[in-house]
Order: C-alpha cells, then sequence, then structure tokens
C-alpha cells in the first residue's frame, strides 16, 4: 500500500490560444512512464463566448500513488506541457495523504512581463520561461499571505526544490 496524493490544477489560456493548446494535449496520448500525464488527464473547457469569460480554463486533475518521492520528475513533465502551450498562469495544488498540502505558481514569462522589483517582493523564482512560486497566491502570481516553512519556499518536506537541477 502507498500513499495516496491529489494533484489538480488551473491554466488559463487565451481563448485565440485555446485551439492549439488543445491541439498539443491531444499528442500526450499513452503515457506509460511514471509519474503519467495523459491526456485524459486535462478538461480543456471551451473558448466559446458566453460559457467563458476573457480566459479559457484547461483543467488537471490526477490520483498518484507515492507523487511525493516523483515529484520532480512530475514538475519535469508538466513543465514540458507548458512549454508547448501559450499559457497565462497556472495555479497547481498537491494534496499529500501524509505531508499535508502544497501550492505551486507558474507565470509565463513570454507573455506576462514582470519589473524586478515585483519577481522579488512576491519572492517569485525566475527561470528562463517561467517566473515560480510557492504558497497562496493571486490569479496573477502574487502572494496573497506571507510565505513560511510550511508553504515549501525553501524545500518541501518530501524534497522537492525549485528551480530543478536536472543534471
Amino acid at each position: 500500500m502507498g500513499r495516496h496524493s491529489l494533484v489538480s490544477a488551473r491554466i488559463t489560456v487565451q481563448p485565440e490560444n485555446h485551439d492549439k493548446t488543445v491541439a498539443f494535449l491531444q499528442t500526450l496520448k499513452n503515457d506509460d512512464t511514471y509519474p503519467y500525464i495523459r491526456t485524459e488527464m486535462f478538461s480543456t473547457g471551451t473558448k466559446e463566448v458566453p460559457h467563458q469569460y476573457f480566459t479559457s480554463i484547461i483543467a488537471f486533475a490526477a490520483s498518484y500513488k507515492n507523487i511525493e518521492d516523483h515529484f520532480t520528475d512530475f514538475v519535469i513533465k508538466f513543465e514540458h506541457v507548458l512549454r508547448n502551450i501559450d499559457f497565462d498562469t497556472c495555479k497547481l495544488h498537491l494534496e499529500t495523504e501524509f505531508l499535508g498540502d502544497y501550492n505551486f505558481m507558474w507565470v509565463n514569462k513570454k507573455i506576462n512581463h514582470m519589473k524586478n522589483d515585483n519577481v522579488v517582493k512576491n519572492q517569485l523564482i525566475e527561470t528562463d520561461t517561467f517566473y515560480f512560486g510557492y504558497g497562496n497566491r493571486t490569479k496573477y502570481g502574487t502572494l496573497r499571505d506571507t510565505l513560511n516553512d510550511t508553504d515549501c519556499f525553501d524545500k518541501c518536506n518530501f524534497g522537492f526544490s525549485y528551480p530543478i537541477n536536472k543534471e
């Protein structure tokens, strides 16, 4: 028996990028390497007005066994998806059975240009592609609350840290 964890995310996409995003998600097909990220784990919503307002929402949901032990691999795969779609922001929530709940945020640098003082003030980590953050954040990536140790800013209880060293 393993530890049960739930991962859910919402990804905002401009309506003009919706069809291209859906087309990419359809290419994921049958991922047979754990942790799995498959087409069926995404709900693509709609770009049609009045059934959405301003942005399309792509949802992701999955149930995993011991994902905490493979979370770095999960994030590498998830960021592959994000790099291949023109998303605005992504908020991901990880619920673990024993280690608590964690929130993660990605802001697409190609679409959202932040001033350096906003990056520092909101304790975002800047990479070539994303602004990344831990903790409870607004839909734009700004902090709602002050980060503390349980927000996983330096290191999660299960050893995940960002940015990921792929070496």
